[in-house]
């Protein structure tokens, strides 16, 4: 998280817990009351013991800066209270809009990732339909989109490094059967071996593949690759991700 969101972050804890409408609205009610109160105060205290109240009525711009001169502490309060309740109402909305504001990116981001995730769905559903060997069921792409985009539901579209380590793993077992394959003319290649480590890889991102004849193995396990080569070259396009490898083995 970074200093500006941590600010964000803070302010808006800060304004949900003290600085609702109700709130905002109570105190400066308070601050007005309190201030018309101690006004009243210290106007007749002034009135008496000046002995102002004995005064003829006078309306003269002189009589007005003496009255105004004698009760300064009166427009004191009020000008204060003035200002404290002008300064509590401007950050209030301030901080109250900035609530709004980040309500509206959490509801636009929220719409980003469900238009998002039925794109992916729907595109990994129509390219397992132009795939013999692999059916939906043994597809879950809401696992799978999950592991890509870790952090859709924020908004965030990059491809996770989860994903990518997911894709590392893979290409390693691909490569490290490649190897044994190759050596002394196969001899070292288990394929019960391989097809377990392939289903325990492929089950992390939501393909669940059964086990079957080597032949048949190989014939799913060629077009599941073909799907994640596929998928990635769509949707994961930022280099983060690695190209599945080749296999050598059969």
């Amino acid at each position: 998280m970074s200093d500006f969101e941590g600010v964000l972050s803070l302010l808006n804890r800060f304004s949900s817990r003290y600085l609702t409408l109700p709130m905002v609205a109570l105190v400066s009610a308070v601050i007005i009351f309190g201030a018309v109160f101690f006004s009243f105060i210290f106007f007749f205290v002034t009135l008496f013991s000046r002995g102002l109240f004995g005064m003829p009525l006078c309306f003269s711009s002189g009589c007005v800066d003496f009255w105004i001169k004698e009760n300064s502490a009166v427009f004191s309060v009020l000008s204060a209270a003035g200002a404290v309740v002008t300064g509590l109402v401007t950050i209030g909305g301030i901080l109250i809009a900035l609530k709004s504001y980040q309500s509206s990116v959490k509801a636009s981001a929220i719409t980003n990732h469900l238009s998002h995730l039925s794109l992916f769905i729907s595109y990994v559903s129509s390219e397992i339909k132009r795939r013999s060997r692999i059916a939906d069921s043994e597809v879950e792409s809401l696992r799978w989109y999950n592991l890509v985009y870790a952090k859709s539901i924020s908004g965030v579209l990059t491809v996770s490094n989860e994903y990518a380590e997911f894709v590392t793993r893979l290409n390693c077992q691909i490569e490290r059967s490649n190897s044994l394959y190759a050596s002394a003319e196969g001899v070292g290649y288990r394929y019960k071996e391989h097809q377990t480590a392939m289903i325990v890889i492929f089950s992390d991102i939501g393909i669940y593949l059964e086990r079957l004849p080597r032949i048949d193995f190989n014939e799913v396990e060629s077009q599941v690759l073909d799907l994640v080569q596929t998928i990635n070259l769509s949707f994961c396009r930022d280099g983060k991700v690695s190209k599945i490898s080749e296999r050598n083995y059969h």
